[in-house]
């Protein structure tokens, strides 16, 4: 059946509204776009110093229209893409950048309306910075001798690692993330999530007043344009790697990008003082980890140091008055081929080590037990203190507790279990320190500013696998064959009916006065020794009666396990008190003894807390 032509026009005619709804319908939307129109322009307007406020991509999500990069909001001073890696930083997505980038973007985060003074940041300075980059800033603390490369000279050099000839703001907005994750491959800590964000801004700027007062300040070239990224083809990334050859990059980096090239053990930089050269197979960079951060650096070099500037080689000028910089980006390409997925390594810093209950108490007494399998680790980066080709980048802790006792596993990869000192090697040895105030003390143990402040406090548990050994068997060893093993050998040390109660004084029956690392305490038949800190150059092992801390330990297949136990609470105030109502600061050192490892020359960690959750 069909219907009339009347019929369909009844059907398809439509009433016209009434007036006064498409008059308020225009009212409204001519309001919500007034409203969008107003927001966007806020966003926008600069601040009293010339800056302007984070785009809402930053904040909502989306696409960024400086990179092009999906971003997600952060608390920190460091905006990063969502999908979170070990590292307890962040990682791209292949949705988000296809060819699997890790990006850094400092972002302010921080009210500037609220930024401490220069006067209140200085006694945060002169706490965590002073040790090793000196109460004025001119890399000479008390601490510096020991590093390598050493600590900045923020007066006399050009800040290395931030974005050289930018203004106040870009600079302060890189120092803001070097503070926050440290710089990698180097012993500059990390202090996101140790230090609120307002101290972190304020130290930034700090540190940038000290280089402005500077009266022989070396002043930076003007910024520099690295142009748009280019996609990643094979075409690139085979033109890189001809200008890597042509330009000698190798001469320092090595053929294959290990940082081994025929002259990297003859680089200075600009004082006369060594520096190693890049491995590019870590994918980390020191001035951060952007595509442009590398790019830049290619292009400016490293101010201070032999990695010179190749922007006048690769790069052309075009005819519209605009820079090619394609050459610099097949550069950056080739190199980032190295490492085509750089595996996180680990929290630079802050990372929250939750004690849970342990699910079995024999697992406290074994370091081989099926239980420990079951606790998520957390992985904590570790840095060379002397910077070097290395293997062990990180540790993995658990923290496990019992009514009265707590354990803490530390596992890290070591070729060789150094368990016998012997000529020009040393025991190899972990120690963990624990905060005893409520703040964080400054990193290098024992040591003062220079200017007065003291360290604040600190416990140590230090253990030392010749110890370990003794404690186990009841005697020194004799030899030190494990030293040469192939990496296929299960050592376990679980302490004998044999082990003896422990000893502080020295092997000439002196009174211990302080941890030696270089003339060894014996007997010491207990592995761990447990200390204090808290003046210039002071650490003290706590008496015999004092002794609490007990410890087993296994070396397999190139990894120790280490696991220290203590009660929770003890009568001794020099102990740590492992309190379920508050959170305790923690740090990690790593010696390896086949390395040479002593004293102050050692694998550190930064600041983390411990925390105990239900």
């Amino acid at each position: 059946m069909t219907r009339s032509d009347d019929t369909i026009s009844d059907a398809t005619t439509r009433r016209p509204l009434p007036r006064s709804l498409i008059v308020g319908s225009t009212i409204a939307v001519f309001v919500v776009n007034l409203l969008i129109l107003g927001y966007a322009m806020y966003i926008h307007v600069p601040t009293p110093n010339g800056s302007k406020t984070i785009s809402p991509t930053a904040i909502s999500g989306g696409k960024d229209s400086r990179t092009g990069s999906s971003r997600t909001a952060s608390s920190g001073l460091v905006s990063i893409r969502s999908g979170t890696t070990d590292s307890g930083l962040m990682e791209s997505s292949a949705d988000d950048d296809e060819d699997g980038d890790w990006f850094y973007e400092p972002v302010k985060v921080v009210n500037e309306l609220d930024l401490p003074s220069l006067e209140e940041a200085r006694p945060r300075y002169i706490q965590q910075c002073a040790a090793c980059h000196g109460v004025e800033g001119r890399g000479n603390g008390p601490a510096a001798d020991l590093l390598v490369p050493p600590p900045r000279d923020f007066v006399g050099s050009v800040f290395r690692y931030a974005t050289s000839g930018s203004d106040r703001e870009h600079i302060i907005s890189d120092l803001e993330r070097i503070i926050t994750q440290g710089v990698p491959r180097s012993a500059m800590p990390g202090f996101g999530g140790v230090l609120p964000e307002r101290q972190i801004a304020g130290l930034a700027r700090y540190v940038f007043d000290i280089r402005e007062r500077g009266d022989d300040l070396a002043r930076p070239d003007d910024p520099v344009d690295v142009g748009a990224r280019p996609p990643i083809t094979p075409e690139l990334v085979a033109r890189g790697k001809v200008l890597y050859t042509n330009l000698a990059c190798n001469s320092c980096h090595g053929d294959s990008g290990r940082g081994d090239g025929m002259n990297a053990m003859a680089l200075v930089d600009f004082q006369g003082r060594p520096v190693r050269p890049a491995d590019f197979t870590t994918g980390l960079f020191k001035a951060g980890q952007a595509p442009e951060d590398l790019c830049r650096t290619v292009l400016r070099g490293v101010p201070g140091t032999p990695m010179v500037a190749y922007e006048a080689i690769l790069t052309q000028d075009n005819d519209d008055d605009t820079v090619n910089t394609l050459d610099a980006w097949a550069v950056v390409a080739y190199i980032r081929s190295f490492a085509p997925h750089p595996s996180p390594t680990g929290a630079a810093s802050g990372a929250v080590l939750n004690a849970v209950p342990a699910p079995d108490e024999a697992m406290l007494s074994d370091p081989s037990h099926v239980a420990w399998l079951g606790i998520e680790p957390t992985i904590v980066t570790m840095k060379p203190v002397q910077q070097r080709p290395e293997e062990t980048t990180c540790v993995r802790i658990r923290v496990v507790r019992t009514a009265d006792r707590i354990a803490i596993c530390l596992d890290w990869h070591d070729r060789t279990p150094d368990v016998m000192p012997q000529s020009g090697l040393y025991a190899d040895a972990v120690s963990v320190m624990f905060g005893l105030g409520d703040g964080v003390p400054a990193l290098p143990i024992g040591l003062g500013s220079g200017a007065g402040y003291q360290g604040d406090p600190v416990n140590i548990w230090y253990w030392r696998a010749d110890r370990q050994y003794e404690a186990t068997v009841g005697q020194q060893r004799s030899t030190n064959s494990t030293n040469d093993s192939t990496g296929d050998t299960w050592y376990l040390f679980v302490p004998g009916p044999d082990a003896r109660v422990p000893r502080t004084d020295r092997a000439d029956g002196s009174p211990g006065s302080g941890i030696d690392l270089t003339d060894q305490l014996r007997p010491a038949t207990r592995a761990v020794l447990e200390a204090n800190a808290n003046d210039a150059g002071h650490v003290l092992p706590q008496p015999a009666d004092g002794q609490a801390t007990t410890s087993t330990a296994a070396w397999s297949n190139g990894l120790w396990r280490v696991v220290m136990v203590r009660p929770r609470a003890t009568n001794d105030g020099a102990d740590v008190q492992f309190d379920s109502s508050r959170r305790i600061p923690l740090s990690v050192a790593i010696w390896n003894g086949s390395k040479g490892d002593h004293d102050g020359v050692k694998l550190v960690s930064g600041w983390h807390w411990i925390t105990f959750d239900g």
